[in-house]
């Protein structure tokens, strides 16, 4: 049997359920069922059910026969860890989520270093992440993020197929923190940020779209605000996509992956990466879908 303890941060009148949820990102939904079910879930060492509201500094405590995977590591040397993050994993800790691929990756490194998130991914978006092991490799990434040394490539299947096939689109986006979404526009409002994104067209069929994305500037949320802008949001997406779409192809999760790390010029201690790729295979295909809703 494996055990999981937490402690609660804030969140102030959450159920367990979601807390265990938050704390679990990784485990199938039957495992916490099953949790639940056998009465394994203790908060102050006492046995609850889902419904049981948390205060800040109580102590969660799951056990379960299920046990979480290791840190995914892609790639790593004495200065990085290149990760490729899970979906529904946040990438930075915050007070409401008690797991996060920091606190990952710091059970990893195990005190011999402090790992430093380097870029962010949404939440529901998997994919690849670069953290540094010292500041000094974290301002050398930076450096060459800010000169566009590092470039980012996605996968993600939308709705329709894009007109042209292939294209590199300018808008501007507004983000709006208080409702934490954004709004892509055409001309530069008050506020407005200029965004940049390139796809192509990899395959089409039954009403869906497989897209190689190039991100040329990096604002929160931008592939997924930019493509439904454009009128082919991505699969799964019910913030900004469609969601009766989503359930005609039982799209239970967004399809939007990060696959790809490329590195340009890169000054020390990172001089070692120039030219260095990292891939990654997306954890959904255009196939499955389309064949999904062939047989709908």
């Amino acid at each position: 049997m494996n055990r999981y303890t937490f402690i609660v941060q804030a969140g102030q009148g959450m159920p367990v359920r979601r807390f265990v949820r938050l704390a679990l990102p990784t485990a199938p939904d039957w495992v916490l069922r099953e949790a639940f079910k056998q009465r394994q879930v203790r908060v102050q060492d006492a046995r609850v059910d889902g419904n049981h509201v948390l205060a800040p500094g109580d102590a969660v405590v799951i056990y379960t026969g299920w046990k979480r995977a290791d840190l995914p590591v892609v790639y790593e040397d004495e200065q990085v860890l290149v990760c490729n993050k899970p979906a529904n994993v946040i990438s930075d800790r915050n007070a409401l989520s008690p797991f996060s691929l920091v606190s990952w990756a710091e059970e990893f490194a195990a005190g011999s270093y402090q790992p430093i998130l380097c870029h962010r991914l949404d939440n529901q978006t998997s994919g690849l992440i670069l953290l540094s092991k010292s500041q000094a490799a974290a301002d050398a990434v930076g450096v060459a993020m800010q000169d566009g040394e590092i470039g980012k490539q996605y996968l993600a299947i939308v709705t329709g197929t894009p007109d042209p096939a292939h294209a590199d689109r300018t808008a501007f986006l507004i983000k709006d923190a208080v409702h934490a979404r954004v709004r892509v526009v055409r001309s530069a409002l008050p506020g407005a940020r200029q965004i940049r994104t390139a796809y192509d067209t990899l395959g089409s069929g039954g009403g869906l779209s497989l897209l190689a994305i190039t991100l040329h500037t990096g604002r929160t949320h931008q592939i997924r605000a930019h493509l439904a802008f454009l009128g082919h949001p991505v699969l799964g997406d019910d913030l900004y996509g469609n969601r009766a779409e989503n359930r005609r192809y039982r799209a239970n999760r967004l399809c939007l992956c990060a696959c790809g790390l490329t590195m340009g010029i890169m000054r020390a201690p990172l001089a070692h990466l120039t030219g260095q790729e990292f891939r990654v295979d997306a954890p959904f295909s255009l196939d499955t879908f389309v064949k999904e809703d062939t047989h709908s």
